[in-house]
């Protein structure tokens, strides 16, 4: 079964710190050899990621991250079952910029009381130039 599950994080590091390529290469690695496809935003304090794949990859990834010294205030979107991949291309894209912000701003304000649906329409729309 696909599981989708979305975070929002604190970044301890600035947004031009090497570490974020780390992640990136590292989670691209790894995400490949799983089966997890997804999407990773920087902002100038967040990170935020959509991932999808089987449930036990999902579950050693977050496990991973919320152990990660590189993020920290890591909130966890309930997860969801779904029938398609919202990114199916991507073993994982990256992004970052204004528009990264303000969703994270959105994110940030309306909590979990954020429709999912409305969220995954945003992130469509984020990576939609970088597609």
């Amino acid at each position: 079964m696909l599981t989708n599950v979305f975070y929002i994080s604190t970044a301890v590091y600035p947004r031009d710190h090497a570490s974020n390529m780390d992640i990136l290469l590292t989670s691209r690695a790894l995400n490949s050899q799983r089966h997890l496809t997804g999407f990773l935003f920087r902002t100038d304090q967040n990170f935020m990621q959509f991932l999808e794949g089987g449930a036990p990859e999902i579950n050693a990834v977050m496990h991973a991250i919320q152990k990660d010294p590189r993020h920290s205030n890591l909130q966890e979107w309930p997860r969801r079952s779904a029938r398609e991949r919202v990114f199916p291309d991507w073993s994982m894209g990256y992004g970052n910029g204004l528009n990264a912000e303000n969703l994270a701003s959105v994110v940030r304000n309306y909590g979990f009381d954020m429709p999912y649906d409305k969220l995954t329409a945003h992130l469509r729309e984020l990576a939609a130039p970088d597609l």
